[in-house]
């Protein structure tokens, strides 16, 4: 019987340990550098009042967008549940409102230097969680928008905003490469996938 559940004991410790979780160290790239570069977001023209998907993004921006939605230890949270995590966020009056993971929502606020939106913290409205200095870098004023964020940590991400689900993939290598030429690393590149989500027009 000793032996049995001795055996057990292994199996089920075998199994916890091939779940893989994010693990925000090995995400880490550097620290955060100084922007030199930034362009004005005029979206009103373009960008409708409306949901953005946020599409290829480094990895630590990602693990730490899913810590914060959630409210876990990231250590807690594994990669299977980024497969249809659906992030989206919205710009509501002067606050961000986030949602994901089957609803869960989160409120950041959001203070410009300007009124361009080229350099902007964002901080939780309650608690602690994702915060930083937001840089607007590159954009197409059709359909994306790139930025880098200094968070508070000392680390650097970037992600990239738009008003459609997916992008073509041509797009998706001229963003690869405006983040190469950072100095950002396409061993940390990722992607969401929204083939899943139902995309409602308003949080």
């Amino acid at each position: 019987m000793n032996s049995l559940l001795f055996s057990i004991g292994i199996f089920v410790t075998l199994l916890i340990s091939t779940i893989q979780c994010l693990d925000l160290e090995r995400a880490k790239e550097q620290p955060c550098f100084n922007i030199k570069r930034t362009v004005p977001l005029n979206t009103d023209d373009w960008m409708p009042d409306t949901k953005q998907c946020i599409h290829p993004m480094s990895r630590l921006d990602l693990y730490r967008a899913a810590a914060d939605l959630l409210q876990k230890d990231p250590a807690e949270i594994s990669e299977s549940e980024l497969d249809n995590a659906c992030i989206l966020y919205k710009s509501k009056n002067e606050t961000y409102v986030t949602e994901g993971f089957g609803g869960r929502t989160r409120e950041y606020t959001v203070n410009s230097k300007d009124n361009t939106m080229r350099e902007y913290t964002i901080r939780p409205l309650k608690g602690e969680g994702y915060s930083g200095t937001v840089y607007t870098t590159f954009t197409d004023y059709k359909t994306f928008y790139f930025t880098t964020s200094c968070l508070d940590d000392g680390q650097m991400t970037w992600g990239v905003a738009s008003i459609t689900p997916t992008l073509p993939r041509l797009t998706v290598r001229l963003i690869q490469a405006y983040a190469l030429s950072l100095g950002f690393k396409s061993e940390f590149f990722t992607e969401l996938n929204y083939d899943q989500c139902n995309i409602q027009k308003d949080i």
